[in-house]
């Protein structure tokens, strides 16, 4: 395999909280403005701590038991040491900037069988435009330099006003990457990723009108990475499969102010992936 520009995998894939889906049960023209800050570490095949940071708004339409997310945008934004091994010890190399702009349309459905319970259905895709950051001289860039596209489907179910249950699948694509550099090399190189597959599992449950606690489990199959050179195409990163799970309690001190905190470990990787966690903290306000 060879040595690669490390972009933060968490800026990377469709992934989502527990009760993000519940907008499409939201009145018509609800406004929502969320912010995220995560702080996630590793010292497993990779070392780096890495601040990342999402800002989001979303306007909701509703249409009878039709919702529709029209405008749903995302910027994120990271500062990341990553601890590279060499010969004479470690070498830090530091990269901060503006994550690739994403847009996040949706179209959702509800059923409601009783006062209590509702099941509903969505389908989001996200255009990741790569607007951020990114210099093919880094070893770390918080941009991509490519399109990537994911697709994603969602089932959720709302039990006495009380427990929701979420399940995701989700598909991602992505264009390539013709501006890259083999890390310790000045050999330009095109990178081509095949396409990731990933699994979402959230339970949460209302403790009290004002707390609630969650769990997610997630699992993502990140596709092969190929590395087009003068010389030839080689395996630049294997596919890769990571587990994890989150930790969410989720406060709500007045009725439009939400307060989530959570935390995040990998439990399992494949192929050389590495083993992360995160502590984070995310603020919502809806209007």
């Amino acid at each position: 395999m060879m040595a690669l520009l490390l972009v933060c995998p968490s800026l990377a894939r469709a992934e989502t909280d527990p009760r993000d889906y519940t907008l499409a049960l939201a009145p018509d023209h609800t406004n929502v403005f969320v912010a995220y800050a995560r702080r996630r570490t590793s010292a497993d095949s990779q070392s780096f701590a890495q601040n990342i940071s999402y800002f989001r708004y979303l306007h909701v339409l509703k249409f009878g038991d039709l919702a529709f997310v029209p405008v749903d945008v995302i910027l994120p934004a990271l500062d990341a040491q990553v601890y590279i091994p060499t010969a004479t010890g470690t070498t830090t190399a530091h990269g901060s900037g503006i994550g690739d702009l994403i847009y996040l349309p949706t179209i959702a459905y509800s059923i409601k069988e009783s006062e209590s319970s509702v099941t509903y259905f969505a389908f989001s895709s996200y255009f990741r435009v790569p607007t951020g950051n990114y210099d093919h001289r880094r070893a770390v860039n918080a941009g991509s330099n490519r399109w990537q596209f994911d697709e994603q489907v969602v089932v959720g179910q709302r039990l006495l006003n009380i427990l929701v249950l979420e399940a995701l699948g989700a598909v991602s694509f992505y264009t390539k990457n013709d501006d890259a550099i083999a890390a310790g090399t000045t050999t330009r190189i095109e990178l081509s990723q095949s396409p990731t597959f990933t699994g979402t599992v959230h339970v949460s449950a209302d403790v009290t009108k004002e707390l609630w606690l969650g769990a997610s489990y997630y699992y993502t199959a990140n596709g092969e990475v190929t590395a087009s050179t003068p010389t030839g195409d080689r395996t630049a990163t294997e596919q890769q499969s990571v587990q994890s799970l989150r930790g969410t309690v989720g406060i709500k001190p007045v009725a439009p102010l939400q307060l989530l905190l959570q935390y995040n470990t990998d439990i399992a990787a494949t192929h050389g992936a590495t083993i992360s966690r995160f502590v984070g903290v995310r603020f919502s306000y809806r209007f």
